[in-house]
């Protein structure tokens, strides 16, 4: 009699393992690409932080030479467009200013931004406005935040001992910066910068 050799079923659990490690791989590859996603997105945008704070940094050095070089005793109480204002303008929620002036309700929309300058691959617009309440008369310490300062000197001259003070004021102007980048990406900066007179 001849005999049988039966073979033994298969029972498929080598194609159920096989799925379970395929199922594993998909996910981790489709874990992999969500990862460079982000990585990528949070590099874009420390890139466009460093390009504005860059940009506002040429902006805010523009300004103070403004300060510096165009405003003076004669005109400091007058506005200049775009640009200028001689008293605080009211601000948004989020501290940006408006054209309208202080105590009024206002939006970022409704400033008026002057004209861009082009600092690399973004638009910069500036704003400066001194802090001052009501356009001051010849003595602003009423109306504008100010910083009074004394220095006091002392020499010897022979026996005697004599002492100056000299008094300085300065009157604080509010710079605000707004930087548009790529894709319609804004960016504001503000300063304070006191301006002696």
């Amino acid at each position: 009699m001849k005999s049988m050799i039966t073979k033994p079923k298969q029972q498929g659990s080598s194609l159920i393992l096989a799925l379970i490690v395929l199922t594993v791989l998909l996910g981790a590859t489709i874990a992999m690409f969500r990862n460079a996603d982000v990585s990528s997105m949070i590099a874009g945008n420390l890139a466009f932080r460093d390009v504005s704070v860059r940009a506002s940094d040429v902006a805010i050095k523009n300004a103070t030479d403004y300060l510096t070089n165009t405003i003076t005793s004669a005109n400091f109480n007058t506005d200049a467009a775009p640009g200028y204002y001689a008293t605080q303008r009211a601000v948004t929620g989020d501290g940006i200013p408006c054209s309208l002036a202080l105590g009024s309700a206002c939006t970022a929309a409704s400033m008026k931004w002057g004209v861009p300058v082009k600092v690399g691959t973004t638009q910069v617009f500036t704003v400066i406005d001194r802090l001052c309440n009501a356009t001051p008369s010849a003595d602003p310490s009423f109306n504008c935040l100010i910083d009074q300062q004394a220095i006091s000197d002392s020499s010897k001259v022979g026996n005697s001992l004599t002492s100056t003070t000299i008094s300085t004021t300065s009157i604080y102007y509010r710079v605000t910066v707004k930087v548009l980048g790529a894709s319609n990406t804004e960016s504001y900066v503000q300063v304070v910068i006191p301006k002696q007179i």
